[in-house]
């Protein structure tokens, strides 16, 4: 946010009753933590679902 950039889904920011200017303000709010809540936890539902995949990979590219 300090060079005036928004990664996260702005449609998700407004459910969650969240702004722009509430995200450049700095404040960390029972809503912004509610919303990095949700956000964290399906970030994990991604890693985990990718993680089955590695058994795909060739041995020399996966994770020691």
């Amino acid at each position: 946010a300090r060079r005036g950039r928004i990664y996260l889904p702005q449609d998700e920011l407004a459910c969650a009753g969240l702004s722009d200017d509430d995200i450049f303000a700095g404040k960390v709010t029972d809503k912004w933590r509610n919303f990095m809540k949700d956000q964290i936890k399906r970030a994990r539902l991604f890693f985990d679902e990718a993680e089955k995949g590695v058994t795909e990979l060739n041995p020399a590219s996966r994770w020691p």
